[in-house]
């Protein structure tokens, strides 16, 4: 299970932006795993996308947010 937290993370790039790090998880983990490997995507993502994978807590991190994610625990 992931953090709540990835629901109010928004990609910023690639073929899911515009969605949070949740919904991808819940619809295409391995497109995260694929983040946390590949040269040219930015530190910070990769850290979200490595912590998203563990279920940690991701507010800390400086990326783009919304302030009314909606839920795909639903």
């Amino acid at each position: 299970m992931i953090h709540p937290s990835a629901e109010a993370a928004i990609l910023t790039f690639g073929k899911f932006k515009g969605y949070s790090i949740a919904h991808v998880y819940y619809n295409n983990a391995s497109y995260l795993e694929w983040m946390v490997s590949t040269v040219g995507i930015p530190e910070v993502w990769k850290e979200a996308a490595t912590l998203t994978l563990k279920g940690e807590d991701i507010s800390h991190l400086k990326i783009a947010k919304t302030n009314n994610p909606t839920s795909s625990f639903t």
